[in-house]
């Protein structure tokens, strides 16, 4: 039974959740279930409660879920409550009937419940009076505060109202003589009056004008006589238009006045049209009428519907397509009418027609048809949210009425369809409206003729390729799938799609563009599965055919991925047995080098179409392959694989309760095991030294098998998905069987020191495990309890903290908040300090909480105050941040605590912290002077080093220790102090104590600090930082119900366009106003997560007359001008996608502004108006793409739709620039941007007469004699946008047609050139046909002049050739022409003489090259001979160009166009010429590309390595030049070394030097060419070396140990590429027992093939195994570790330096090479030289026995975060472990004693690392055996 304090509690816990959404509502619900039932016990005291829960149902109307739970308890109550639940609802509802401010809560209880409804029903005329008096109110104000809001609820009301009291009206208003409604008809004449004056008034947001309309249509829609509604209808909208007059609607008699200075709201014209097309039914909509006289009379429209046309809804089509015209403020709304008036059409098409004299809808002379199609295509990519959405359900709808019109009445339109489908295709394929409107007509058209048609399909696959394109593009193909099986039989169904489809999938899967192939993956295949499952076997078939011909790997490894991508959808919804497995493909797919075939066969491993449990062959496959998946650097390829593993652990869950169920104990072990493995395998993969990529990989599954099979109490109702209560069930039978313990002490302490991971996602992750499902109340570790392990935590936490890293005191934070949620929240935990360390005591306090954020304040001031004493001490011993983070992370997790709260004068002390850190940081940063002005990052530098210049003499100051610790000290506390003012705001505004008055004022300091911080700091880091707090300050303020708070934003806002306007503030130009965009954007943010935007169009109003206004010069022209903050601050809002809809309206102003800008002498206003226009040209256009079009290419028709202003304003602009375009000094800078404007449109379909399109072509065509190259070249751009599609052959023959006949006759160059370039460009952006490229070509070459004339102008005949170029890539060109096109080319290349610059020259000599081998490709006898002319050309632009086209031909596997042994000859003999450090480079490049795609089997014996040592000295030493030459080095002497002839001395130190420098190169520090380098050297003769130091010995040692070296560090190099080829190398190694024998092979499993190749091997020499060991573990390592480690020592420098690569696992690869040397010494234990087992005998008991006292040491009371478990030490531990096994077994008996029993005092270390512990005992019990 609930007592009162319970039921209080409750209660007040309900409120707080309504009024701030914090709680766990289920819980919340629970508790009220209870309330409810105790109501019904015998002997309870209900009435209180029944009235406190009516009290507090009103109070929670803010919040509908609450709200509705509350009324079910109230509507169960005992019967002899019900009685006082009513009378208490009505004294409630009557209390909102007299108060005009709680009007909104009215509206939320007529929304929301049923009995509050039923009360107002019985005082609905005083809810009448008092919405009348509201509203009536306010439209006789001149000025009201809360007017809007006001009038939008009473309009809102007035709705609900209608809707729920329907009859009531209808009987008051419309029927006679019912004395009931009299008293009702005269509040509801006076409320509607109110209403239609309402619409009559301009200034209201759209919403209000939207619900008057509709509720004045619904009512009339209530006459019984459709007569009586239109005239009705005629009236109100003569009194719309006129703003005044006498209308009435049955009894209601309106007298609507004139307002002063009201003028006609167009806007609420819509809103009743739309209103009464929606709301009225077809009776009326039919009704002949004509209701709009004169009103078509006003300019908005031109065109009339016809006559004969009389109904009503017809003569509301031509104000609806004014409407649709209007300006993008009200375009949403008019295509939404629009769309709804065709919707309304159709359905009264049958009485429409039935008077005969209504025309056809979609005849071909159809005014309705023209012009709805002519909205269609202007805005079907509209940039209006929204319209291109209803554009196509116009279009839809369209089709719809056209397809009725034809069936049932004559229409002289039959082939509409085909001549809309023939338009579309047309249209270039970038246009993405089309796709959409393709998709809809489909069902209309022949598919027959639409699969023939080729250009649909190449749109299709170019759509494919790009991200933006590709949903409607596949939703072509969707449409094009239904239509075969609507139109055909099932059996013909595969056979249509094979010949219409088959060829455009597989051109898409087999791509070499990735995002093509992904997209085709993704869309279309899952599609064609789905829509036509007969499909499915066809294909798989296909593919395996496919792979089986194909000789190209790359093809073959395609062919495997889109297998699985087929076999994993059809598993997932069609099902498939086991049996049906292609194990070997499967295996093969797992071991694949590709991550994506790999990440695919284990997503087809995972899902079933049912929920079944693992079979044994799933087990083994998914144990070979998933740990492979752990170390893959692609951030989708880890999300894929979680996402995989989530079905499957869905699957084993489900899977598992139903085998418990049925007793399947033997699958049910099955699975069990698996799942222990794989958690197994995921823990082993957290420890210390293991990759970020593993860790984070590992930490991903393990959240996804502890969210689905880990059921957390408390936590209530779980997402789908995630774990239930029943979950339980499993664990414990997994338990039972001694499996799956997910929280053992091992895995806890391998998570916990991820959370010291350098990485912030790792940090992150791991912290979130810790916090949500292990148990730190029962700790798992014997010896501890609780109080000592949060003691452990806490200290751990505060040395964290305590360190100048960030990333280390972000750690320090997460522990930190550990501690508080479960220890201090969940336990009361209370920590002190004493003078041996902290103690701590869990006690039943409800304040512990409290408290301990009082300890992290207190620990804050005291850092605060050895930073006030001595600055550079604290930012290197105790800085601040990482306690403010904490502190951050605290207050962020009370938020979820709804039953826990602050005390207001703690968040208050913390407000004033940050704060006084927050200005110590600037007060630093200024260097003490306090200036306002943000200093430059010269004047912090000297800040800083007058501050550590006593601290290091002698060097520069900017690269010590100590000035990196300041620097970071005061950015990061700015960002941390800036964050934690957010939170804490958040949490004083949400605080249920405490008065809001009182600490008002400290609120809006911390606005002004805000302002400061942005207003006054240049680090980057620190600004966002502090963007993040203020938002949530501004978002938090703006939603508190005192107004005096949330206005504060609004009240800064103020501030700074105030101190705009008065030109106060200045800053660097170079800053681009720094914070003060920031400023503004925020506030703006966070007005519109309130739906409001008011402040934002002040702030643009302000800002356009700051940017506007004139320039006056200054002396200082590096400071800030008041027209640069706007314009930069206009760039932050233009470029915000959240804001950018509400900016839509004003672009064309805005580009207006930046023209003008662009013309101010001010370099400071130029420089900010181009970074402006470059947000402004991606905001209308999208980002550039294929071929230079754009996402959102419109026409110049739809640019003057959408910006009707903007054509004319570019237009004057070019009038005035282009007056005499040949003078450079007259140009206008503005020009370039209108050109840019121009240049970024689309062709339209058609010439258009448009005076303004003329005009515009004419001052284009102009521009292009410009002397100025970037002119021409933006006015050749722009002026092909005007030539029309259908027009583009005719003008380009015409452009060709009109160059100059000879030499003679040109007037001027420019021209010329600027004619060429129209020719270029129309070429690249239309699709032409073959048949006229072949007719231009011709037409082209007619004018050879330009190429063999002109060669005193290369510029000009550089582009001629480019011409060329483009029209031959797709032209089918017979023998004759090729040839003479070849002839023409070279003949110009002889008479070039490169050692005159001039520009061009090189460009023509290139594309010339180029063309030649693309016409003689197929011609390879003629084309080798033509490649070995220019090689041996004295000119070395052309041997280097021709070096380039043939690196290309290798690389596109293009092998067969020349003979490689003569191309290798050649280049062997320019390797003895002086040609250039850059050719010589490029042509060592050639031959050893050659040499590793294997071209040619002939080896040339006239260079050797003494003529390349020689080459290397002529020419120089550069790092392209050795790392090429290393390669040929290979070539060398791999064909020495297959020559088997007896080796030199000389050459074996050839081989030794060699094989060092590739070591050295290997070296993951060395450069990106070096490694590269290094890798394809060991390809090309890294085997032939290995198999030589195998069967002979004379080779020095090193040269083993140099290549395995070089091998290791390959396969795990940070460049995926290197990887690779590492990879590669190793597949080509061959020995007897390999096991895994594909050539795919990735990168983690080639590590331990090479590991097997060495141990399949007994003949290596000594130094194999003594190298392994080395690696493995060197002497002093672990004391030398355990001196440096990172956790208990203090940091010297801010930032390690790394020197392994990014994927180096050193733990894991100990043991790799700790496996191999076992293997090794097991059939040969003396490979290891006696008296190297005697020196590593004596180091491991000398480091063991130096060890072990310093271990114990720093394990003492630290369980978790110790020595052992930092990644230094862990190392060096496990490889003196596992080099101590090693010996063990090789050495004499005596010392193995010894050995062992320091090893087994190691292991008695309690606190040691698990995974440290687990590998001693296994040796121990192994050397026992």
């Amino acid at each position: 039974m609930f007592n009162d304090k319970m039921h209080g509690s409750l209660l007040k816990d309900l409120c707080f959740f309504s009024e701030h959404g914090h709680g766990h509502l289920p819980t919340l619900v629970s508790r009220l279930e209870d309330l409810g039932a105790s109501l019904h016990q015998p002997g309870s005291d209900g009435d209180k409660l029944v009235t406190d829960l009516v009290d507090t149902f009103f109070k929670c109307l803010g919040c509908s879920k609450m709200s509705r739970q509350i009324e079910k308890v109230l509507v169960s109550v005992p019967s002899s409550m019900a009685q006082i639940v009513e009378s208490q609802m009505t004294v409630k509802v009557q209390e909102l009937l007299t108060g005009r401010d709680l009007l909104h809560k009215v509206s939320c209880v007529m929304e929301q419940s049923k009995m509050a409804r039923e009360i107002i029903h019985r005082h609905l005329p005083d809810l009448c009076c008092c919405l009348h008096t509201s509203i009536d109110h306010i439209l006789h104000e001149e000025s009201q505060p809360q007017g809007d809001a006001t009038v939008y609820t009473v309009v809102k009301i007035s709705l609900q109202v209608l809707q729920h009291y329907t009859e009531d009206l209808r009987r008051a208003v419309w029927l006679d003589h019912d004395v009931t409604a009299e008293h009702l008809t005269e509040h509801v004449s006076l409320l509607f009056q109110d209403l239609v004056t309402v619409l009559t008034c301009s200034g209201f947001t759209p919403d209000i004008y939207l619900f008057a309309g509709t509720t004045v249509a619904m009512l009339l829609n209530q006459a019984p006589d459709p007569h009586a509604s239109v005239e009705s209808l005629r009236q109100l909208f003569q009194v719309i238009t006129e703003g005044c007059g006498y209308c009435h609607l049955g009894h209601l008699k309106m007298n609507i006045l004139k307002r002063d200075g009201e003028d006609c709201n167009r806007f609420s014209e819509l809103a009743l049209i739309k209103a009464v097309i929606t709301c009225c039914r077809p009776e009326v909509l039919t009704l002949s009428s004509n209701i709009l006289p004169g009103l078509l009379d006003r300019g908005d429209s031109s065109s009339e519907v016809p006559l004969r046309d009389k109904q009503l809804l017809l003569t509301l089509f031509p104000r609806v397509l004014s409407f649709c015209g209007d300006q993008t403020s009200s375009q949403y709304h008019a295509f939404q009418i629009l769309s709804v008036w065709f919707k309304s059409l159709h359905k009264c098409l049958p009485t429409i027609h039935s008077d005969y004299e209504t025309g056809s809808i979609t005849s071909r002379d159809s005014f309705y048809l023209e012009e709805t199609l002519k909205l269609i295509f202007l805005n079907w990519d509209s940039p209006v949210d929204g319209v291109a959405t209803f554009v196509c359900e116009i279009f839809q709808v369209v089709l719809s009425v056209w397809s009725w019109e034809r069936t049932n009445r004559h229409t002289d339109n039959e082939i509409l369809s085909e001549e809309l489908l023939s338009r579309l295709l047309d249209i270039p394929w970038y246009a993405k409206g089309k796709y959409k409107l393709l998709g809809l007509i489909l069902p209309y058209t022949d598919i027959n003729k639409l699969f023939a048609n080729v250009c649909l399909k190449g749109h299709l696959l170019q759509c494919m390729s790009t991200n933006d394109l590709s949903p409607p593009a596949s939703d072509v193909y969707k449409s094009s799938l239904q239509q075969i099986r609507n139109v055909c039989k099932e059996e013909n169904q595969l056979m249509v799609w094979r010949e219409a489809w088959l060829e455009v999938l597989m051109a898409g899967l087999f791509s070499d563009e990735p995002l093509l192939f992904r997209k085709m993956c993704d869309y279309w295949l899952p599609l064609t599965l789905k829509l036509l499952p007969v499909s499915a076997a066809f294909l798989l078939h296909h593919l395996c055919e496919l792979r089986r011909e194909s000789l190209c790997e790359a093809r073959r490894r395609r062919a495997l991925y889109v297998w699985l991508v087929l076999l994993r959808s059809i598993r997932n919804n069609v099902g498939l047995q086991e049996q049906d497995f292609n194990v070997q493909l499967l295996t093969e797919a797992l071991y694949s080098r590709e991550e994506e075939v790999r990440g695919e066969a284990v997503a087809f491993l995972c899902v079933t179409k049912k929920s079944e449990l693992l079979t044994e062959r799933e087990v083994d496959l998914l144990q070979s392959g998933l740990p492979l998946c752990l170390r893959v650097d692609s951030a989708p390829f880890r999300q894929n694989l979680a996402s995989s593993l989530k079905k499957l652990m869905m699957r084993l869950r489900d899977g598992c309760l139903a085998g418990i169920k049925k007793k399947r104990e033997k699958d049910l072990v099955r699975s069990l095991e698996f799942l222990d493995w794989l958690h197994g395998t995921l823990i082993d993969g957290l420890l210390p030294g293991t990759s970020f990529q593993r860790r984070k990989t590992c930490l991903e599954i393990l959240s996804v098998i502890y969210n689905t099979l880990l059921y957390v109490p408390g936590s209530g109702t779980q997402p789908r998905g995630q774990a239930q209560e029943k979950c339980v069930q499993i664990v414990e039978y997994a338990h039972h069987l001694g499996l799956c313990d997910f929280l053992s002490w091992r895995s806890m302490v391998a998570v916990c020191t991820c959370v010291t991971d350098g990485a912030d996602e790792v940090q992150e992750l791991s912290a979130g495990l810790l916090m949500r499902f292990f148990p730190w109340s029962t700790p798992r570790q014997l010896g501890y309890h609780p109080e000592h392990m949060a003691c452990h935590l806490l200290c751990s936490a505060l040395h964290l903290c305590s360190s100048p890293r960030p990333y280390e005191t972000q750690s320090g934070a997460l522990i930190c908040n550990i501690v508080f949620v479960k220890y201090a929240c969940e336990q009361g935990a209370v920590f002190s300090r004493g003078t041996e360390g902290f103690t701590c005591t869990l006690t039943d306090s409800s304040n512990a909480h409290s408290q301990f954020l009082q300890f992290l304040l207190t620990e804050t001031q005291k850092a605060l105050a050895v930073a006030e004493t001595n600055l550079v001490l604290a930012s290197r011993e105790s800085p601040i941040h990482g306690l403010i983070q904490g502190i951050t992370l605290c207050l962020q997790s009370l938020q979820s605590q709804s039953d826990l709260d602050l005390p207001v004068s703690l968040l208050l002390d913390l407000l004033k912290v940050n704060v006084k850190v927050i200005q110590m940081t600037l007060s630093v940063t200024s260097g003490g002077s306090g200036k306002e002005s943000c200093p430059s990052f010269a004047e912090l530098g000297v800040a800083l080093d007058s501050l550590v210049s006593g601290e290091r003499e002698g060097e520069s100051l900017s690269l010590t220790p100590e000035f990196q610790f300041m620097l970071s000290w005061c950015w990061v506390n700015l960002k941390e102090s800036c964050t934690c003012l957010g939170e804490v705001t958040a949490c004083l505004l949400t605080s249920r104590t405490g008065d809001r008055a009182t600490w008002m004022p400290e609120l809006e300091s911390v606005g002004q600090v805000y302002v400061q911080v942005l207003t006054s700091c240049r680090i980057r880091g620190a600004i966002e930082g502090c963007r993040q707090g203020f938002l949530q300050y501004c978002t938090f303020l703006m939603s508190c119900d005192d107004r005096a708070l949330a206005d504060i934003p609004a009240e800064i806002l103020h501030q700074v366009m105030k101190s705009l306007e008065s030109n106060l503030m200045s800053a660097s130009v170079t800053r681009r106003s720094a914070g003060l965009p920031i400023i503004v954007q925020v506030i703006a943010q966070a007005e519109q997560r309130r739906k409001q935007h008011q402040l934002l169009t002040q702030s643009v109003v302000t800002l356009f007359r700051l940017a506007s206004a004139p320039f006056t010069p200054q002396s200082d022209q590096t400071q800030d001008v008041c027209q640069v903050h706007a314009l930069n601050i206009l760039k932050a809002l233009f470029g915000d996608a959240a804001l950018v809809l509400s900016l839509m309206p004003r672009y064309t102003e805005v580009l207006l502004l930046i023209f003008d800008g662009f013309e101010s002498p001010s370099w400071a206003i130029r420089n900010a108006a181009t970074q402006l226009f470059g947000i402004m040209v991606s905001r209308m256009f999208g980002p550039r793409g294929k071929a230079g079009t754009s996402q959102k290419m419109m026409t110049f028709q739809e640019l003057s739709v959408h910006y009707p202003d903007l054509p004319s304003a570019m237009l004057s602009r070019l009038q005035t620039t282009c007056t005499n375009i040949g003078s450079i000094d007259s140009l206008q800078p503005s020009l370039f941007l209108v050109l840019t404007l121009l240049a970024s449109l689309g062709p339209a379909e058609s010439h258009s007469t448009d005076q303004i399109e003329r005009a515009f072509r004419e001052k284009i065509s102009l521009s292009l004699d410009s002397p100025v190259y970037t002119l021409r070249e933006l006015s050749a751009r722009a002026a092909v946008t005007f030539i029309p599609l259908d027009s583009g052959q005719q003008e380009g023959l015409k452009l060709v047609n009109g160059l100059p006949p000879s030499c003679d006759k040109i007037h001027r160059h420019n021209v010329l050139h600027g004619t060429l370039l129209c020719v270029e460009k129309l070429i690249i952006s239309r699709e032409f046909s073959k048949t006229f490229k072949h007719r231009l070509l011709t037409v082209i070459l007619e004018k050879s002049w330009i190429l063999t004339k002109l060669r005193h102008c290369p510029l000009i005949s550089a582009k001629y050739v480019q011409i060329i170029k483009h029209l031959i890539q797709d032209c089918d060109c017979d023998d004759s022409l090729r040839m003479s096109i070849v002839s023409l080319l070279k003949s110009v290349m002889e008479g070039e003489h490169s050692s005159i610059l001039q520009i061009g020259t090189g460009l023509k000599v290139k594309d010339s090259m180029l063309c030649i081998t693309h016409l003689l490709h197929n011609i390879p006898d003629i084309l080798t001979r033509q490649c070995c002319d220019w090689l041996q050309s004295d000119d070395r632009d052309v041997c280097s160009v021709c070096l380039d086209i043939l690196l290309k031909m290798v690389m596109k596997n293009r092998h067969s166009s020349v003979d490689w042994s003569e191309i290798q000859f050649q280049i062997w003999m320019l390797l003895q010429r002086d040609v250039g450090i850059s050719t010589l480079t490029a042509a060592m490049s050639l031959l050893a590309e050659i040499q590793l795609h294997q071209l040619t089997q002939i080896h040339s014996d006239n260079f050797t390595m003494d003529n390349l040592h020689q080459v290397e000295s002529q020419s120089g030493s550069t790092s392209s030049l050795h790392a090429a030459s290393i390669q040929v080095a290979a070539i060398l002497l791999k064909n020495t070394l297959k020559l088997q002839l007896p080796l030199t001395g000389s050459f074996k130190s050839s081989v030794q030097r060699w094989c060092q420098q590739v070591h050295t190169m290997s070296d993951p520090r060395q450069t990106d060419t070096f490694r590269s380098a290094a890798v394809k050297s060991l390809l090309i003769a890294g085997e032939t070396i290995l198999t030589v130091c195998v069967n002979n010995t004379s080779l020095p040692e090193s040269v083993l140990s140099c290549l395995m070296g070089s091998v290791f560090n390959l396969l795990e190099d940070g460049d995926a590429d290197v990887r690779d080829k590492a990879a590669e190398f190793v597949t080509s190694l061959h020995w007897e027992q390999r096991h895994i024998q594909f050539s795919d092979v990735d990168c983690s499993t080639c590590q331990k093939m090479f590991c097997q190749y060495i141990s399949a091997i007994s003949t290596w020499p000594s130094a194999v195994p003594m190298y392994l060991l080395e690696k493995t573990y060197s002497s002093g390592e672990v004391i030398q570790a355990c001196r440096s480690n990172r956790l208990n020592s203090r940091s010297e420098v801010l930032f390690e330096q790394e020197d392994s690569s990014i994927l180096s696992e050193r733990p894991l690869q100990q043991e790799m090479y700790h496996s191999t040397v076992k293997a090794l010494l097991h059939g040969n234990t003396t490979m290891l030289p006696a008296d190297y087992v005697s020196q590593k005998t004596g180091e491991i008991l000398t480091d063991l026995t130096a060890s072990i006292p310093v271990l114990q040491k720093n394990l003492q009371n630290a369980p978790i975060w110790n020595i052992s478990s930092d990644s230094t030490v862990y190392s060096s531990i496990a490889g003196l472990i596992l080099v101590a096994d090693v010996v063990v077994t090789v050495a004499d008996a005596a010392v193995v004693g010894d050995i062992q029993s320091r090893l087994a005092k190691l292991g008695q270390m309690k606190d040691l690392h698990p995974r440290l512990q687990a590998m001693l005992n296994k040796l121990l019990s192994n050397q026992s055996m």
